[in-house]
């Protein structure tokens, strides 16, 4: 029961750093991305 609850916690922060990853590099490519 602990290893599942662990696994899911850990999937979870995994998809949300990996969300704040994408959404930080997008903003810092449109940044310096030319207008």
């Amino acid at each position: 029961m602990a290893e599942m609850f662990i696994s899911k916690f850990g999937g979870s922060l995994i998809a949300i750093s990996l969300y704040c990853f994408f959404k930080i590099s997008r903003e810092v490519y449109n940044q310096g991305k030319p207008k």
